[in-house]
């Protein structure tokens, strides 16, 4: 099986897909594609978001965010790796790599997030949409945030 998908200008909210998610809203596209031979799935696609919410006392993002991925799922023992999840938020980018498993009626992820210096700026535009609001007439510019071990 080989199958193609393009979604252009979905808009959450009025879709009705997140009817179990109410606070998640935006306007999304993808494109991707995927084949599978009965056994495993081979999946790739993009993902993107414009004025995504993320919590219902958020607001529309400022930036722009995608998701480019790549993984496989084996069909028969239920489980998937994610060779490639590459991360924009405007300008800043973050790696997330690993896997799921089936593990009787739930799902175990093991995911890894790098973001090496990602611009705070950029950063910044995202907290509106996970509701966070920075005091009145304060701003985060220059300098980059990472994780440390």
């Amino acid at each position: 099986m080989n199958a193609n998908l393009k979604i252009e200008g979905l808009d959450l909210a009025g879709s009705g897909f997140t009817q179990s998610a109410p606070a998640l809203a935006g306007v999304v596209g993808f494109e991707g594609s995927g084949q599978s031979d009965g056994r495993i799935a081979r999946i790739k696609g993009k993902l993107t978001a414009e004025k995504l919410r993320l919590a219902r006392a958020g607001s529309a993002a400022r930036k722009p965010a995608a998701f480019e991925f790549a993984l496989d799922h084996d069909l028969r023992s239920r489980t998937g790796q994610l060779h490639r999840g590459d991360i924009h938020i405007g300008a800043a980018a973050a790696r997330l790599t690993g896997t799921c498993a089936a593990d009787g009626g739930t799902m175990a992820v093991k995911m890894a997030l790098d973001g090496p210096r990602m611009p705070v700026a950029e950063l910044s535009e995202m907290l509106p949409a996970m509701g966070i609001a920075l005091p009145h007439g304060s701003s985060l510019q220059g300098g980059t945030a990472r994780r440390r071990s």
